[in-house]
């Protein structure tokens, strides 16, 4: 049986239970000790492969099959070869050393192809049953056999190549192959390599040190293919995928600015170094600028209104120009701001800051300091100066950590006497109190990068949570033992950016500085404090295996689960998770005077997503046995930049959910902005714009300062709701010295200036929409808008009964008395008795009649006002059971909404009386076709009345089952007929035996024959777009049939 590596995880599982109290030794300390009695001489190379977590699965690599590997597994592969030497070589490089190495290739715009030939040992998965090793029970430890044939080590020789990159762009790609990533670590030698690089040109002979441009042309995943053939003659065949995304570039375009859809990009460093608080020398800083030219003055190209837009925390530089742009300035599915600022003759130079190489070590640009990078924003608001004609001055618009980077740089040139020449700086969603990945989120990415030393969960970490913009601004991190960021980096940073404070304008100088935040401002938490954030397991999967008499088919050998921060004083743990049985928890305590930080108002991220989204499915298989990683329950979202945060606030109420929609924090000084806009109730994704938001910006970029939007629930509108006549509304105790503006959804109007206080509105001429009337109320600092809905005038109708005069009733107009009505009526319907016309100042008049149309006309601010309602008091409806009806179905139905007396009712099939007397008709003998229902009523008030009319069908014959008329309504198409295939399949072979081909003729509504077809193949195709549009009928006979099957169809051409 292999069974004895599945033996040893089982064993070390065991040993984890007994040591947990007294060590957090890892999977190597735990596997040494296990093997601590074997005669490691056998292994020959140096390397014993069980020493480590089989991840990567090198034992058995492309052993049966081919097999595909990528980056982060090549990575883990050689970690994990790395690892279980017993004495790496001097000259093998670190795994440390070979991710530097990685990214200072793709600095240079290389992709290295890594080639891993490896050969190492692994315990014979037979061991046990050969009598070669033993496990003692006293001790749970393996011991060599006495007088074994030889030793349990076997010889593994594997091969792995891979893109040692995630995911390209479409376009020209670089590979590079190089002995810098070129691993030979065993006796035999990589001789010949070829590689099938899947851009159409087949496998092809390739260097082991050289380059190759190879073009993609559009996205999706690609398999390389590799071809090795070593010194003893074998050869391995294995793949590798890496992802291609977006489309393919046209490097041409750089050079050119003659046209608006071409952009112009540029590198510039910064003047100023900057000594990181970790670093022995300060530096400078590098950025990309890419130039989205104004729309207008013929696309020239010349820069008269430039705008710079500052890109945010982006790790690995994952986010370039054309995207920031694509997915949020100019998103079609959310707001067009980009086209919106271009039209309006802007310049957008859109600053990236780029993966680096200085002094001869990689930097990630886009989680470096955010000092350095606010050095870079300096040196290209001297360059944008210098480049633009005329005095305009320049707009910033700093997103997320762009916002943080723009901040510094401003401050940081007006105390240093460096003028920007900025009139409007936007900060958007920005952290100004700090950021919030929840710790929950960030103990288990530290955890299972430690335990399992999954080089792509430490790289996760280390990367994101870990890079120096993160540990900058992150409030809560797992470096640190309490809830005040990471250690020498929050603290430093605060007190860096807190001494420069906010910017003010050059001097001398007109600057706004204004916050969009995409969190509420209402309060409105996301999610529940507390709540688990998700579930994960690892598992081990087999058929079937007995391991000391017990069957096994699932082992779990990893769990954790994942929850938010308790609030208002709450403790409770947002992290429990063990990996072999080495277990770690966290406990978080919230300030008794605020909600949790993980559910707060705020813009949002999906964290939790993210993890699981990366961490699903099965992470090794070793001789059978698969571990898989699940997440479930997973909650994707939290809240990762607080509305407050966002807000720069200054308040003493630090409770992170407060209504802050009710007051102006400008009014009272707890924002540093002069305005700020975002929702009262909704929560939105972290940088996402939407159509108020943009209008708020183009309103500032054009110059017309806004207020900052509250909700003052002292104020409303007085006024009646239904509104009629000259009515007026206005706003009692309107605060001292605000304005007032008046909208009112159409059709209504304003009558005479929207700005007066009190305020008419004019009724449309026919009406009979609800509208909504809206007060904006303006003071120095705040504006607030105040609504109430306006119902239309309507007229209701109250009947008077049935016992005296035939059809009396009152009908009144929802407005007050003391209006000059005009009441007036068609059909039989008489008005107090008068005629058909009377004027009276009365909201209300009685009618007499049974069916006619009641109107009510007045006068609204000169404007002539009508309204309407229906008087037919004796309508009723027929209720029929099936219509048509098939087969033998009887005709069965009932009269509805019957509120009137009546002394009898008489039922009339086809003009004869029927035998039905009461307010149900039965008839079970009815002939085939169609057939006219009249149903009378002599009412107690002394008249004989028709009540309802209508007509019914019944279907004798079986075919019509079968067909189906399509389209209906047809409109500018051929109208078919044609056997329906789901009720072709409920018909017996019997019935669809006797199927014939059959007739179809189209009539007018005047019983004109228009169009006459016979079916072939039981199909028909009628040529009806050269028909007017109106309503029309198919009729349709089989041959030999007599009854003929009707059906109403509508034409639309």
């Amino acid at each position: 049986m292999k069974k004895i590596i599945y033996l040893f995880i089982i064993t070390i599982f065991f040993l984890g239970l007994k040591a947990n109290a007294q060590q957090t030794d890892e999977y190597k300390h735990t596997a040494d000790s296990l093997f601590l009695h074997l005669d490691k001489t056998g292994v020959s190379t140096g390397v014993l492969y069980d020493r480590v977590f089989p991840s990567a699965s090198l034992n058995d690599f492309n052993l049966a099959i081919p097999d595909t590997s990528s980056m982060w597994h090549f990575i883990q592969g050689y970690s994990e070869f790395y690892r279980s030497a017993y004495n790496p070589s001097s000259s093998w490089l670190t795994v440390s050393q070979l991710k530097e190495n990685i990214a200072l290739a793709k600095t240079q715009g290389q992709i290295p192809i890594g080639l891993g030939n490896y050969q190492f040992n692994v315990i014979d998965t037979n061991a046990i049953d050969l009598g070669l090793i033993r496990l003692e029970q006293s001790d749970s430890l393996y011991y060599d056999v006495l007088g074994r044939q030889r030793h349990p080590f076997n010889t593994i020789n594997s091969f792995v190549a891979a893109a040692l990159v995630d995911s390209v762009r479409a376009g020209y790609v670089s590979f590079y192959l190089s002995s810098a990533f070129t691993f030979n670590y065993s006796n035999k030698t990589l001789t010949n390599l070829s590689v099938d690089f899947k851009d159409g040109g087949g496998l092809q002979s390739v260097s082991l040190s050289c380059s190759k441009s190879v073009y993609y042309a559009t996205s999706g995943y690609v398999n390389l293919k590799f071809v090795a053939t070593f010194s003893d003659n074998t050869t391995v065949t294995t793949y590798s995928i890496i992802k291609i995304f977006g489309e393919a570039d046209n490097n041409s375009f750089k050079s050119l600015i003659n046209s608006c859809d071409m952009q112009t990009t540029f590198t510039l460093w910064s003047k100023l170094s900057f000594q990181g608080y970790d670093e022995s020398i300060a530096t400078k800083g590098k950025g990309d600028v890419t130039v989205y030219h104004s729309k207008i003055n013929n696309c020239d190209g010349i820069i008269r209104k430039p705008l710079i837009i500052i890109d945010g925390f982006d790790p690995g530089d994952e986010q370039k120009a054309y995207q920031l742009y694509d997915l949020y300035l100019n998103n079609p599915d959310k707001a067009l701001l980009g086209d919106s600022l271009r039209n309006r003759g802007y310049d957008l130079f859109i600053l990236n800051f780029p993966n680096y190489q200085i002094n001869g070590k990689s930097r990630d640009g886009g989680a470096d300091y955010i000092e350095r990078n606010a050095r870079v924003l300096m040196a290209l608001i001297d360059t944008v100066n210098l480049m633009k004609q005329g005095n305009e001055k320049l707009v910033i618009i700093g997103p997320s950590m762009g916002g943080l980077i723009s901040r510094y740089a401003l401050a940081y040139m007006e105390q240093h006497n460096m003028p920007h020449q900025t009139r409007l700086w936007v900060s958007f969603d920005t952290p100004h109190n700090g950021a919030n990945i929840p710790i929950g989120d960030q103990r288990w990415l530290d955890f299972y990068g430690r335990k399992t030393e999954s080089e792509e969960i430490i790289s996760k970490r280390d990367g994101k949570i870990g890079s120096i913009a993160a540990k900058q601004m992150l409030v809560s991190h797992y470096l640190s033992p309490s809830s005040v960021g990471a250690p020498g980096f929050r603290n430093q940073f605060l007190s860096n950016i807190n001494t420069l404070g906010f910017p003010v304008g050059d001097s001398g100088q007109a600057f706004r500085k204004i916050a969009l935040i995409d969190g509420s401002l209402g309060g409105t938490e996301i999610n529940s404090p507390g709540q688990k954030g998700f579930t994960f397991d690892v598992r081990r999967y087999r058929k079937r295996l007995f391991i000391f008499k017990v069957k096994y088919r699932t082992f779990t050998v990893a769990a954790a689960r994942m929850y938010f921060t308790p609030s208002y004083g709450g403790q409770n743990t947002v992290f429990d998770g063990w990996f072999l049985n080495k277990a770690e928890e966290y406990t978080y305590s919230t300030l008794s005077n605020t909600s949790g930080i993980d559910v707060s108002p705020g813009g949002i991220y999906n964290t939790q997503w993210q993890i699981a989204d990366g961490g699903d499915g099965v992470i090794t298989k070793k001789y059978g046995l698969s571990f898989k990683a699940r997440f479930y329950s997973v909650v994707p979202n939290h809240s990762f930049i607080n509305s407050k945060s966002a807000l720069a606030f200054t308040g003493s109420n630090q409770n992170l959910s407060e209504n802050i929609s009710n007051r102006s924090l400008v009014c009272t000084g707890e924002t540093p902005f002069d305005s700020y806009f975002g929702d009262v109730n909704k929560n939105r994704d972290h940088v996402e714009l939407w159509p108020e938001a943009v209008d708020y910006i183009l309103k500032e970029i054009d110059g017309i300062p806004q207020l900052p939007l509250i909700k003052n629930t002292n104020l409303s509108i007085s006024g009646p709701v239904q509104s009629g006549g000259n009515t007026t509304y206005s706003i009692p105790n309107l605060p001292s010295g605000a304005t007032v503006k008046w909208a009112v959804t159409s059709p209504y109007t304003i009558n005479g200036f929207n700005t007066a206080n009190p305020v008419g509105i004019v009724i449309p001429t026919n009406n009979n929409q609800f509208s909504m009337l809206a007060a904006t109320v303006s003071t120095n600092c705040y504006k607030t808008i105040v609504t109430k809905q306006l119902v239309p005038p309507i007229i209701t109708i109250s009947s008077g009964g049935n016992g005296g005069v035939c059809g009396e009733a009152t009908a009144q107009i929802n407005l007050p008395n003391g209006a000059n009505f005009h009441w007036t009526s068609d059909g039989d319907v008489i008005i107090n008795g008068q005629g058909q016309s009377v004027y009276t100042t009365d909201n209300n008049v009685s009618i007499v009649g049974l069916n006619g149309l009641v109107y009510c006309t007045f006068m609204s601010y000169n404007n002539e006002v009508v309204t309407y309602a229906i008087h037919n008091p004796y309508q009723v409806t027929v209720s029929i059971a099936a219509n048509p009806m098939y087969g033998s179905e009887p005709l069965n139905g009932c009269i509805q909404n019957l509120n009137f007396g009546y002394t009898a009712i008489r039922w009339y099939i086809d003009g004869s009386l029927s035998n039905n007397t009461g307010e149900c008709i039965y008839e079970s003998n009815l002939s085939c076709g169609n057939h006219t229902i009249r149903v009378e009523a002599d009412l107690a008030c002394g008249i004989t009345l028709d009540i309802a009319a209508f007509e019914v069908e019944r279907y004798c014959s079986w075919w019509w089952r079968s067909m189906v008329i399509y389209p209906n309504p047809t409109i500018g198409s051929n109208l078919f007929v044609a056997p329906d295939e789901n009720k072709m399949a409920k018909i017996s072979a019997a019935e669809k035996s006797k199927m014939k081909e059959y007739e179809v003729w189209l009539y007018d509504d005047k019983s004109k024959l228009r169009l006459k077809v016979k079916s072939k193949n039981l199909k028909v195709e009628l040529d009806t777009r050269s028909l007017p549009s109106a309503t029309y009928f198919l009729h349709m006979r089989m041959d030999g049939d007599k009854e003929i099957i009707k059906k109403q169809v509508l034409i639309r051409n």
